[in-house]
């Protein structure tokens, strides 16, 4: 891996009172999640997503990862659950619909690392999107 490529870690929201599992995203999966972002931010805004329920699965958070001087790569941090992309801060939210798929993908990726039973154990019900006009 190059010093410029981005790595992004993806959180499962899934437990409570527990460590929620995580998984990265390296190399070409963070550049197909990064343009997959780049069909959903600012074109559609949504309504914010139902409130989680703890214990069930309530989305993922999707960050750059630390670097091992505790530096954050570029990128954003943001929410993927019920089809609404949640980016920004807690006090200044933006949602947008995700048409993309965003959620699909990292359902899959998630599947990929393993955690595919645990998110059908969770209660996810992840569809994949209607597609954006282009």
């Amino acid at each position: 891996m190059n010093a410029k490529e981005e790595v992004m870690t993806v959180t499962i929201g899934v437990f409570s009172g527990r460590p929620n599992p995580t998984f990265d995203l390296e190399g070409a999966r963070a550049d197909e999640l990064a343009s997959l972002l780049s069909r959903v931010i600012g074109v559609d805004t949504a309504n914010p997503p139902p409130a989680a329920q703890l214990g069930v699965y309530y989305g993922f958070l999707v960050q750059p990862r630390a670097d091992a001087q505790g530096r954050r790569a570029a990128g954003r941090r943001f929410t993927v659950y019920r089809g609404v992309v949640t980016t920004g801060d807690d006090k200044q939210p933006q949602h947008w619909r995700d048409g993309a798929g965003v959620e699909s993908f990292l359902a899959e990726r998630a599947a990929e690392a393993g955690f595919g039973s645990l998110l059908r154990e969770a209660g996810a019900q992840i569809s994949a999107p209607k597609e954006l006009p282009r």
